[in-house]
């Protein structure tokens, strides 16, 4: 009964129509997909060295492409979460949803960051809907609309949505501010990366043509003025400065690729502490 109950939630055609059985899940942080994927990626890796390995999917930051590797490097995509142990609104912004550490614990987990500069870039055109996507209920729908400006200003003064003005990149923290990500790939290397990665586990990397998901109008330049440039640049220090980017120069230099942090972070006060 149970099984075919599960079957139904997760591929009835009415579930979109059920938004308590979301909600339920959400509240008693049920995953049925992950429970199912986990049990065929054990059964994949079986009689191999392989550990589980997951991918804590940040937007924007080629998740897409990187799930289309499934053949190459097979794993579990953690898409839009935060690993924590409370799930109120303090640890967890809109935007985000919050998942227990023992959903991740056993993997290997690797994600991905990105240039805040084209990162807000891309998250704008996602944001503001084109071709394919468009979702007028999104919570920065409406700011979109008015222009890359107002929604990057709108963006920068917050702090109770992702993304905000706190670190771009919380997923990689969880709530104890210890880095969780047993290593950090960087979009604008992500081929690069996710080879070094597939040879880690004796797995053969192929790289594939990548669907663009944003309208390529401008350069990062064009997006810009030097005001808005001089505050995201402000704003995001940490980041540019943690993963290597210097401007908008999409050959970051060196960067911890490693859980290596010597650093805590804290996601309330939105500070870097160091370990005692």
């Amino acid at each position: 009964m149970f099984s075919k109950w599960m079957h139904r939630a997760r591929h009835s055609d009415k579930k979109l129509s059920m938004p308590w059985l979301r909600l339920m899940f959400d509240k008693y942080d049920i995953k049925p997909n992950l429970y199912i994927k986990k049990r065929e990626l054990l059964k994949h890796y079986r009689g191999t060295d392989i550990p589980l390995i997951g991918h804590v999917h940040v937007p924007k930051t080629g998740g897409t492409y990187t799930s289309s590797l499934q053949n190459v490097l097979p794993h579990i995509n953690f898409s839009h979460v935060l690993v924590r142990n409370d799930r109120s609104d303090k640890y967890c912004p809109v935007g985000l949803t919050p998942i227990s550490p023992k959903k991740v614990n056993g993997f290997f987990l690797f994600s991905n960051v990105r240039n805040p500069l084209t990162f807000l870039i891309s998250y704008y055109h996602h944001v503001k809907g084109f071709v394919e996507y468009e979702n007028p209920n999104h919570w920065d729908y409406e700011y979109a609309q008015k222009g890359f400006d107002y929604l990057v200003k709108i963006v920068m003064n917050r702090t109770d949505k992702w993304p905000g003005r706190k670190f771009l990149f919380p997923q990689l923290f969880d709530q104890e501010g210890i880095c969780i990500i047993d290593r950090i790939n960087r979009t604008e290397t992500l081929d690069g990366d996710l080879k070094s990665l597939c040879k880690e586990f004796g797995l053969e990397f192929k790289s594939k043509e990548r669907k663009r998901v944003a309208p390529k109008k401008k350069t990062p330049k064009e997006y810009y003025s030097n005001v808005l440039y001089d505050e995201v640049v402000s704003v995001y220090s940490r980041e540019m400065q943690m993963f290597g980017y210097e401007g908008y120069d999409l050959q970051p230099n060196e960067h911890q690729s490693k859980n290596d942090f010597i650093l805590l972070y804290d996601y309330v006060r939105d500070e870097f502490i160091e370990k005692s």
